[in-house]
Parts: structure tokens; C-alpha cells; sequence
């Protein structure tokens, strides 16, 4: 049975469409056979068009007239799915086929471990990073179950919530910065998942920010750089990886240690 790829095409600025689009010139390379689902994040007529004029006639497109964030996005899909799926950013290029889960697989991606990150000047929780990232709803929402009940003794009379697919900050103390919990980041803490292996992190590279690197430019100015030098030739996309583990050694957690 084919597998169902997601993807949520949003465009925060008109100018950097070609961010939005980019994963269509090597989905197929990626994901030759997958059923591929896009959603349209409130793009407008022009944006659409083109979208589907790039992607072609293999996607099924589903139009959102009011955007929606893109952890509750994933949340929905989670709600609503019964069978494994992928989800897929728009600022990917493949260079070989995506990794393949193995059976026992519930959730596979790319780790990002915990890191200082200099825009929010918050401390990143370790996650399987959502750029490309597979689920398998019926074991996740088992596991959760599994995972609530171990911290609920019987006959607890509260009701304590807990977050793990919204991104979401959790104080460190008043001046010290919070923890900050990207999006799935609470549910990899939980419930844990596997990481793809060195080869397979080297099938597909990822801008990172690749469509709201505008924003972030004095922050992070090489998410800008990275996302010029790929849109005028995608091979220049070799690398990024490699670069982004570099970031993240240079860049250490700073963690409040009970």
C-alpha cells in the first residue's frame, strides 16, 4: 500500500514562493510512488497556481482558507490518521530516496539534539526534527496512553495537562532562559522514536527556516545565505547537514541541572 506524504505549503512573504515550492523539484526522487497530499496554508489564487502548476498532476491539494499553525496541523493529522504517514517540509531537497522505517517504527526522523538558539535565546529540547518525519498513529497514541498512566498513580484526584506536539516554553527560573519545546518535541521526550542513521540523514538535506529566513536574518544569517546559494542551483544544498551539526556542537544546551 502507498504511504501518504503531508505537506503544508504556507508563504509568510510572496517574495521567497520559490522557498515554498522548492521540495517539488525532487519530491519524486524522495518519494517515487507515495500518495501526496498538499495543504494549501491559505495561499492565495497566483500562489496556488503555481504551486500546482510545479507539482503537477501527482498531488492531491487540499485548500485551507484560514492558515493554521503548523503544530496544530500536525496534531489534526494525528487525530484523524489510522494508518503510518510522513510529513514533509517545503524547504527539502532529496538527492536519493527518504529513509524506509522499519516495522517497530512509530515515530523516524532526523534528531536535532538540544541547543542555545540564538533568535529566541531559549534552550532547544532534543527532537526528531518535523522536516521530514514518519508516525505511525495507532502505536503513538498507545504509547502516550502507556506514558500518562505511569505518572497517574491510581485513584490521583488531579488532572495535570501536558503538551507534546504544540510548541510551548517551560520556565527555568526568572533569569534564566526557558526551555523551549519545538514542535513534537514533548512527544520525543515521552514516548521516544528512531533516529535515522548517518547515510540516511545524507539522502535529503533541509534549508532550515527556508521560508521565514527573512525574518530571522540578524538572528541567524546564515539560514538566509543558505537559502540564496540553494535557490540558484539545489546541488549547492550538499553539505547543509554537515554544517547544521557543526551549529548545533557550537551552540550547547544550557540546562538547568537539578
Amino acid at each position: 500500500m502507498k504511504i501518504d506524504v503531508h505537506i503544508l505549503a504556507t508563504c509568510l512573504n510572496p517574495a521567497m514562493l520559490d522557498t515554498t515550492l522548492l521540495v517539488f523539484k525532487t519530491l519524486r526522487t524522495g518519494f517515487p510512488d507515495a500518495n501526496v497530499k498538499v495543504w494549501e496554508n491559505a495561499l492565495t489564487p497566483e500562489q496556488s497556481m503555481r504551486l500546482r502548476l510545479m507539482a503537477g498532476s501527482f498531488i492531491e491539494s487540499i485548500m485551507l482558507p484560514q492558515r493554521i499553525a503548523h503544530d496544530a496541523w500536525i496534531a489534526g493529522l494525528l487525530d484523524r490518521s489510522t494508518t503510518p504517514f510522513w510529513i514533509l517540509d517545503t524547504d527539502v531537497i532529496f538527492f536519493e530516496k527518504a529513509p524506509e522505517p522499519s516495522p517497530q517504527d512509530f515515530l523516524f526522523g532526523r534528531f536535532e539534539p538540544a541547543f542555545l538558539e540564538p533568535w529566541t535565546k531559549t534552550n532547544r529540547v532534543s527532537r526528531l526534527h518535523t522536516a521530514l518525519l514518519y508516525f505511525d498513529p495507532i502505536a503513538i497514541r498507545i504509547k502516550i496512553l502507556e506514558w500518562a498512566k505511569l505518572w497517574q498513580p491510581k485513584d490521583f484526584p488531579f488532572s495535570p495537562s501536558f503538551e507534546l506536539i504544540q510548541q510551548h516554553f517551560v520556565p527555568q527560573g526568572v533569569d534564566r532562559p526557558p526551555m523551549f519545546y519545538d514542535t513534537c518535541a514533548g512527544l520525543y521526550q515521552a514516548i521516544g522514536g528512531t533516529s535515522f542513521t548517518e547515510s540516511q540523514n545524507h539522502t535529503f538535506e533541509h534549508l532550515h527556516c527556508g521560508t521565514y529566513s527573512d525574518r530571522i536574518q540578524k538572528a541567524l544569517p546564515d539560514a538566509s545565505r543558505a537559502r540564496e546559494v540553494v535557490s540558484k542551483n539545489i546541488a549547492n544544498a550538499r553539505g547543509l547537514f554537515d554544517a547544521q551539526e557543526d551549529y548545533y556542537r557550537n551552540h550547547p544546551a544550557n540546562m538547568v541541572e537539578n
